[in-house]
């Protein structure tokens, strides 16, 4: 909860200024004195608030359906851990969106290469076994590319933002292709969900927003 010295008013909302008087918010005290008008929350952070709670139980529905999914066929091993795990993260990183709004994408996209990282080196460390590259990274990288374009129209973010980083994250995926071909991961169902999802995303990017793209990349890497 945030106050408004000139106003008096209570602001819960991730707003600087006051919507009143334009004044500086700041973090209200216990010892400030109580606010005589109504508590302002504005109506995008009420639809934002309702869209991150969807997708928080999506989230959970995920979870148990890997769970129960690995309870019937024991034998594959406790793959559905890694899936929370991931579920877990994503969870908490939920949790601090609304604070980071203008830069979510950007932070978000660097999360998920950090974690595909530190996956395929915990792998590496631990024998090899490709869990990383058969489970984490496709999964990750999917989940990406789904939840970026669910973000960009539930918070209102800058469609060239969205455009740039989705694009990275479809041509990584794009690249399991050459593992596949390679045999270098040995269990293709997620990799094979990663190329769809890869394929609609492109195909949707060059159809409807081929300038939005061309523009970005024209900014980004000096072409």
């Amino acid at each position: 909860m945030k106050f408004c010295k000139s106003c008096e008013a209570d602001v819960s909302s991730y707003h600087q200024r006051c919507p009143l008087c334009q004044g500086i918010l700041s973090e209200k005290n216990d010892d400030e004195k109580p606010s005589y008008l109504p508590s302002y929350t504005s109506f995008k952070e009420s639809s934002d608030n309702k869209m991150i709670t969807y997708i928080r139980l999506l989230i959970l529905v995920i979870g148990i359906f890997s769970v129960a999914l690995n309870i019937r066929r024991p034998k594959a091993g406790f793959w559905s851990l890694v899936i929370i795990v991931t579920l877990a993260s994503l969870n908490w990183w939920l949790s601090i969106a609304v604070k980071i709004r203008r830069s979510i994408i950007k932070k978000f996209s660097q999360m998920m290469f950090l974690g595909g990282s530190v996956a395929v080196f915990l792998d590496i460390m631990f024998g090899w076994k490709k869990w990383s590259l058969n489970y984490v990274v496709p999964i990750l990288i999917t989940v990406s590319i789904c939840i970026i374009m669910v973000v960009e129209r539930a918070m209102k973010i800058s469609k060239t933002e969205r455009v740039f980083y989705n694009f990275l994250l479809v041509v990584t995926g794009l690249l399991f292709t050459l593992l596949i071909l390679f045999d270098i991961i040995t269990i293709n169902v997620p990799s094979y969900v990663l190329l769809f999802v890869c394929i609609v995303s492109l195909c949707h990017s060059l159809l409807f927003e081929r300038h939005e793209l061309a523009n970005e990349l024209q900014k980004r890497f000096h072409i």
